[in-house]
C-alpha cells in the first residue's frame, strides 16, 4: 500500500474542493426546495455547528449551516463510490468533513463561500492528514503487530486513523471509535464499513456517540475489555471563554441583540466545565489552572489500554514543558513509559489553520521505559528517520526535578546538559530574586502616560541584549504616574525592588525568533510591566559586577540553547528562569576577573564573554560547537577561537574543585609521612622518629604478630583504597596518605573514593564535611541496590549527606522525603538532591518529627503505596572499628526506624550497617529486627547481604551489610550484580590486577584533580580516565559501568555473577 505525502494530499484537497463546489452548484435548488426549518434546526442543535448557530454570524445562518451538513453527506456518498485505493478515499473524506465545519456555501448563492472557525475551534475539529496518520499507525505497529487485535480512537472524527490501522494491519478484530458529534459518528461508521469491504475483511466495528470523558468515568462499571492500542488526534484548546472570540474575525458573532446574554452563558458553561474536569480527573495529572482538552485526553486514555499496550497521540507540544503540563508529565513518567516523541516545528504546518508546534507521542501503558526515542524539531514529515536520538528517562528528573520538563534532545546533548547542571539552578542561589514585572498593563492602564516627568515604563518590546530602547521607539505609552502606582502597590514586596538595579527580559518570545532570551540592565526608579520578567540581587542599589555578570550569563548562547531544549511555547516563564543553571560567581578567580572586566563594554567584547562563560560552565570546544551549530550562531568561529586561547591560558587552574584544600598536619605527622612508600605503612617509619603511638604499635606487634597494618598507610595507586572513615585527615588512623604527595587526602579525594561526583558539594566546617563523607553509603553501591530493588519511590532515614539517596536517584528512583538530625548534613543533602524531596531536620525519636515526616510522605504519594524505606543507621554501637556497646542508645534507633516502617508500610525495607551488626549481642540484635519484620508482615533474607563496595565501581574496599525485606506477596529483590572482582588488599599479587574486571583504583579516582603539593612519587603513566569522566558528569553511570566493568547493564543478570543468599519463608 503506497503512502501519501503531504504534497499528494494537497492535490487531493484541491480536487475535493472542486468536487464540493460542483455538488453545491448542482444541488442548491433541490436543497432549498426540500428545506424544512424545524428539521434543520434540530439537526444543527445536535451537531458541532450549534455554537456557530448561537452566534448567528451570517445572513441566512440556518440555511447555510444546514446546507453545509447536506453537502458533507452528499460528498461522502460521492467519495465512497469512487474507484480509488482506500487510502485516497480517506483523504477525500477527511477534507469533505473537516471543511464542512469551517467553510460555508450559501444555497442562495452557491458560488460564494464564507469562513468561520467557531465550530472547528470549539471541538478541535482539525483532522489528521492521512500522510501523518499513516506514520502514526506504522509507529504503533512497529513493536507488536501480531498481538494487536483491538484498537480504539477516543476522538475518532470520521475514523481515518482506525481505517488506516485496518489498511496496514487487516488482522485487527475489534475496532471501536468514540465520537461526540452524532453526525460525524454516522459518517465514521459508514466509512469504516466501506473500507473493510474494500479490503475484504470483517472486523467488529462499533462507533459510540458519546463524550470520551464520560465514557472513561463509567468505563470500569460498563466495560471490562481493555484495548491493545489507542490512537488519537484529541481535541485541543483550553477550557476557557475569551470575550474577543465573539468579535474575532475567525469566530465572530453576527448578533446585534442578546450578545451579552450569550457571553454570560458561554462564560458560565466554561467555568463549570473546567471545574468539573479538574474534580474528575485530578488523579491522572490534571493539575491546577485552566484545563486543556488534549492533556486531559492524553492522561485518561491510559485507563482503557491493557498493560504494555500503547497510546499513540498527536497533540500540541506545549505539554512537554509548560506549567500546566507538570502534573501530566509527572503522571506519565511515574506510572507509564514514554517510548517515543516526534517534535514538529510550527513551520511544519501539519494542520491547515493551526499555527503551533505539534508532537506525536507513543506511551507504553503501566510499563517502565528506560529510554525515549526522540526526533526533531522537524520541519516536515519527510525529515522523520533522518536523525533519531535516545534520551534516558532518568534525565528528565535530573534536569528538571520539580517540573519534569522533557528536553528535546538525546543523550549526546544530555551530556552537555549534565555539565551545565553541575551548577546550581538560579532558584537555589541565595538573595537572587526572579519575578514578573510589577505593573499589570490591563489593571493599571489608566496610569500610563507620555509624560517624561513620570517614571519610565519598561515593556517587552523595549528590551534587547544589553540594550534598553528609548520609549519613543515604541508606539505605546512609555511612562507611568509613579506616585499613584506606588500607592496602589501598598505593601507589595516588589516595591523595594523598584529602588534596585535590575535585569529584565521579555516574557513573550516567539519560537521562530533568532534570539529568544534577551536581557538588559534597568536602572532604579523604572517600572517594569508584566510583559517582562525581572531578576535582582538583595539590596542592589548600585550597579555591581555580579549583576552585570548575571545579565551576561542569561544572554549567553549556553542559556539560549538550554532554554530552547525545554521550551515549547512562545513565552519565557519565571519557573523556566528558575531552572537556568548558574555557575558560582562569588569566588574570585583569574578567569572570572577577566570575564567581569569585559562586561563594561559587553557588545564589543561579546565573543570573548561567550567563550569565558562556556569555560566557566566546564564546557569544552566540542561541546560549544554543538551548541553554536544548533543555534546557527553567526560568530561561532570567533567564539571557538577565543575558547581555544583561554583554555590554553588558564589550563585547569581556574576551574573550581570544591572541598579540595590542603589538610592541616603537625610537623611530626609531615615527617612520618615522608618515610612511607606507596602501599606501605607504619613499618616504613624509622624508630628514630619520636612517637609514643608508634612505640605502642611496635610493642603490640612483638607480642601478637603484625598489627594495625593500615595505620600510617600510604594509598597504593594501583589498588582501591581501604575503608574511608571520618578521620581521613589523620595519617595514624588508617591508610589516608596521598599516593604521590606528602599529605593526607583532601575531602574531595575522600569523596571520590566514596564515589561522589565532583558536582556533589559538601557544606559545613572541615570536621563536619569529613563526618558526612566518612559516614556515607557510596552512591555507586546504592545505585546497584536501586537497580535490583524494583522501586519507584523511596524515603531515606538517617540520610546524612545523601549517598544512599544519590545512588537511588541515579538508578531512576524518586525521593519523597529524607530525615537527618545533623544540620550541616541536611544542608548538604538539600543542595545536592532533587528539590522535590522534603528534607526534614530533626530527631527520629521525636513524635513531632515522625508525624511531620509521615504527613509529608503521604501528601506526596496521594494515596499511592510507598515503595521503599531505606536507612543507614548510625553504626558506632555496632562497629568493629571500636568497642561493641550493647547499652549504646544509638543501637535503639533501629526501633524508631521500624516505627516509621509500621506507619508507612512500604513495599520494601532496606537497612544498611557495618559487618558488626551480624554478631552484635551474639546475633540477638539481628534476630530482634527479623522478629519485628515478621510481625509487620515482611519476608526477608535470613542472612543479610554483605556487599564489597569495590565490586560495584567504588574505588574503595568497604564492606557493608544490608538487611532486605519485602511485603508478603511480593518477590524479594535479587542481590545486586557484581560488576568487578573483589580486591585482595595486601595479599594481592601483580597478576591479580591484569583482568578486565579489576576494581577501580586510587589512581583512577584521583585522575584529573589538581595537585596540592609537588609529587614525591610518579603517578602511573597510564590511567583509565573513565571514572574521572563519570565524576565530572561527562559519561553516565551506565556508560561508566558498561565500559569500565565490561558488562552490559541491560543484561546484567546473564552476564554477571550473583551472590548466593538464603531466603527465610514468611511467618507471622
Amino acid at each position: 500500500m503506497n503512502s501519501l505525502s503531504l504534497k499528494d494530499e494537497m492535490e487531493i484537497w484541491k480536487q475535493a474542493s472542486n468536487i464540493r463546489k460542483k455538488i453545491a452548484m448542482e444541488t442548491a435548488a433541490e436543497f432549498l426546495n426540500e428545506f424544512n426549518a424545524e428539521k434543520a434546526l434540530k439537526q444543527i442543535k445536535n451537531s458541532i455547528l450549534n455554537p456557530l448557530y448561537e452566534r448567528n454570524p451570517f445572513q441566512n445562518t440556518l440555511e447555510k449551516l444546514s446546507f453545509s451538513l447536506y453537502l458533507t453527506e452528499k460528498s461522502i456518498d460521492y467519495v465512497l463510490q469512487m474507484e480509488v485505493e482506500p487510502i485516497k478515499k480517506l483523504s477525500y473524506a477527511n477534507f469533505f468533513v473537516e471543511i464542512g465545519a469551517r467553510e460555508f456555501i450559501s444555497p442562495f448563492h452557491p458560488d460564494k463561500i464564507e469562513k468561520n472557525l467557531t465550530a472547528s475551534k470549539a471541538y478541535g475539529y482539525f483532522f489528521t492528514p492521512i500522510s501523518l496518520g499513516t506514520r502514526m499507525v506504522k509507529l504503533a505497529l512497529k513493536d507488536k503487530p501480531k498481538n494487536l487485535k483491538s484498537i480504539v480512537d477516543p476522538a475518532c472524527g470520521i475514523g481515518s486513523l482506525l481505517a488506516l490501522a485496518l489498511i496496514y494491519n487487516p488482522e485487527i478484530e475489534n475496532v471501536v471509535g468514540i465520537e461526540l458529534d452524532s453526525f460525524t459518528a454516522n459518517i465514521s461508521h459508514k466509512l469504516l464499513v466501506r473500507i473493510s469491504k474494500d479490503l475484504g475483511i470483517t472486523p467488529k466495528i462499533k462507533i459510540i456517540n458519546q463524550n470520551f470523558l464520560d465514557y472513561v468515568l463509567n468505563y470500569e462499571e460498563e466495560h471490562k475489555e481493555k484495548f491493545d492500542l489507542l490512537i488519537m488526534n484529541p481535541p485541543y484548546g483550553r477550557v476557557r471563554f475569551l470575550k474577543n472570540s465573539l468579535t474575532n474575525k475567525e469566530t465572530k458573532s453576527g448578533l446585534t441583540e442578546g450578545i451579552s446574554e450569550l457571553e454570560k452563558k458561554l462564560r458560565e458553561e466554561t467555568i463549570l466545565n473546567a471545574a468539573d474536569l479538574r474534580k474528575k480527573f485530578a488523579s491522572v495529572g490534571l493539575g491546577k489552572g485552566t484545563p486543556e482538552y488534549s492533556k486531559v485526553f492524553l492522561a485518561i486514555s491510559t485507563k482503557i489500554v491493557k498493560q504494555n499496550g500503547y497510546v499513540i497521540a498527536i497533540t500540541p507540544s506545549s505539554w512537554l514543558g509548560d506549567e500546566s503540563g507538570r502534573e501530566l508529565r509527572k503522571y506519565l513518567v511515574e506510572n507509564h513509559g514514554i517510548s517515543c516523541i516526534w517534535n514538529f516545528k510550527e513551520s511544519a504546518k501539519l494542520f491547515s489553520g493551526v499555527n503551533q508546534p505539534t508532537t506525536v507521542v507513543k506511551i507504553k501503558v503501566n510499563s517502565n521505559e528506560s529510554k525515549i526515542e526522540i526526533q526533531g524539531p522537524l520541519s516536515s514529515l519527510e525529515e522523520l528517520g533522518r536523525d533519531i536520538q535516545y534520551l534516558d528517562t532518568c534525565n528528565i528528573k535530573k534536569y528538571s526535578p520539580e517540573w519534569y520538563r522533557i528536553p528535546q534532545c538525546g543523550n549526546e546533548r544530555a551530556k552537555i546538559l549534565s555539565k551545565l547542571h553541575n551548577h546550581a539552578p538560579l532558584s537555589s542561589h541565595k538573595k537572587i530574586y526572579n519575578l514578573r514585572g510589577e505593573l499589570d498593563l490591563t489593571s493599571h492602564k489608566d496610569l500610563l502616560s507620555d509624560n517624561p516627568n513620570h517614571w519610565r515604563l519598561i515593556r517587552g518590546d523595549h528590551v534587547e541584549k544589553f540594550n534598553l530602547k528609548n520609549p519613543e521607539e515604541s508606539e505605546k505609552l512609555g511612562f507611568v504616574d509613579h506616585q499613584l502606582f506606588i500607592k496602589r502597590m501598598g505593601k507589595s514586596n516588589k516595591l523595594r525592588h523598584i529602588k534596585n538595579w535590575r535585569i529584565t527580559l521579555p516574557q513573550c518570545s516567539y519560537m521562530n525568533k533568532k534570539k529568544r532570551i534577551e536581557a538588559c540592565i534597568v536602572e532604579p526608579n523604572n517600572i517594569i510591566a508584566n510583559s517582562c520578567n525581572y531578576i535582582t540581587l538583595e539590596d542592589c542599589n548600585e550597579l555591581v559586577d555580579n549583576l552585570l555578570l548575571l545579565c551576561a550569563i542569561i544572554n549567553s548562547a549556553v542559556i539560549e540553547w538550554r532554554f530552547r531544549l525545554f521550551n515549547s511555547n512562545n513565552h519565557v516563564s519565571n519557573y523556566e528562569i528558575d531552572e537556568f543553571p548558574i555557575f558560582k560567581f562569588d569566588t574570585e578567580t583569574e578567569m572570572l576577573t577577566m570575564l567581569k572586566g569585559f562586561l563594561h563594554k559587553p557588545i564589543e567584547n561579546w565573543s570573548k564573554i561567550e567563550a569565558l562563560i562556556a569555560l566557566m560552565y566546564g564546557l569544552n570546544i566540542e561541546d560549544m560547537k554543538v551548541i553554536l551549530n544548533d543555534l546557527e550562531y553567526e560568530d561561532k568561529d570567533k567564539i571557538l577561537k577565543y575558547m581555544d586561547i583561554y583554555q590554553e591560558k588558564f589550563s585547569n587552574k581556574d576551574f573550581i574543585v570544591y572541598n579540595h584544600t590542603l589538610p592541616t598536619l603537625s610537623e611530626l605527622d609531615k615527617e612520618m609521612i615522608s618515610y612511607v612508600k606507596q602501599g606501605g605503612n607504619w613499618e616504613d617509619i624509622p624508630e628514630t622518629v619520636p612517637s609514643k603511638r608508634l612505640e605502642q604499635i611496635r610493642e603490640m606487634s612483638k607480642r601478637r604478630g603484625k598489627v594495625r597494618t593500615t595505620y600510617y598507610g600510604r594509598l597504593n595507586p594501583n589498588q582501591p583504597a581501604y575503608t574511608i572513615s571520618t578521620y581521613f585527615n589523620r595519617p595514624g588512623n588508617g591508610t589516608n596518605i596521598h599516593p604521590w604527595e606528602n599529605r593526607t587526602i583532601s575531602c574531595r579525594e575522600a569523596a571520590r573514593l566514596q564515589s561522589f561526583p565532583d558536582s556533589f558539594i559538601f557544606y559545613g566546617k572541615e570536621g563536619a564535611v569529613r563526618k558526612q563523607i566518612g559516614n556515607a553509603v557510596p552512591p555507586l553501591l546504592s545505585y546497584a541496590l536501586g537497580k535490583t530493588i524494583k522501586a519507584k519511590t523511596f524515603v531515606d532515614l538517617f540520610a546524612g549527606a545523601g549517598g544512599l539517596s544519590y545512588g537511588f536517584e541515579l538508578a531512576g528512583l524518586e525521593g519523597m522525603a529524607a530525615l537527618e538530625i545533623d544540620k550541616d548534613a541536611a544542608e548538604t543533602y538539600a543542595k545536592n538532591h532533587s528539590s522535590n524531596i522534603d528534607v526534614i531536620v530533626g530527631d527520629i525519636r521525636s513524635p513531632e518529627i515522625q508525624n511531620q515526616l509521615i504527613e509529608s510522605v503521604k501528601n506526596k504519594l496521594k494515596g499511592r503505596t510507598l515503595d521503599l524505606i531505606a536507612g543507614g543507621l548510625p553504626c558506632q554501637g555496632f562497629s568493629t572499628a571500636g568497642w561493641r556497646k550493647p547499652d549504646d542508645e544509638r543501637n535503639a534507633l533501629v526501633t524508631y526506624f521500624l516505627q516509621v516502617v509500621q506507619k508507612l508500610m512500604p513495599n520494601y525495607v532496606l537497612i544498611e550497617n557495618v559487618e558488626g551488626l551480624i554478631n552484635m549481642n551474639k546475633g540477638l540484635v539481628l534476630k530482634s529486627i527479623h522478629e519485628v519484620l515478621d510481625e509487620l508482615g515482611y519476608i526477608y533474607y535470613k542472612n543479610p547481604w554483605v556487599l564489597s563496595a569495590e565490586q560495584y565501581g567504588v574505588p574503595q574496599m568497604r564492606k557493608r551489610v544490608f538487611i532486605v525485606a519485602a511485603k508478603k506477596g511480593l518477590e524479594l529483590p535479587k542481590p545486586p550484580v557484581q560488576y568487578f572482582d573483589k580486591c585482595l588488599g595486601r595479599r594481592e599479587k601483580e597478576s591479580d590486577r591484569k583482568t578486565d574486571r579489576y576494581p577501580v583504583t586510587v589512581a583512577e579516582a584521583f585522575f584529573g584533580l589538581p595537585c596540592l603539593l609537588s609529587p614525591v612519587f610518579t603517578p602511573p603513566l597510564e590511567i583509565n580516565p573513565l571514572y574521572s569522566q563519570w565524576c565530572n558528569n561527562i559519561i553516565t553511570t551506565e556508560e561508566f559501568l558498561n565500559k569500565r566493568g565490561k558488562i552490559k547493564i541491560e543484561q546484567e543478570e546473564l552476564d554477571a555473577p550473583q551472590l548466593k543468599v538464603e531466603q527465610l519463608e514468611f511467618t507471622f
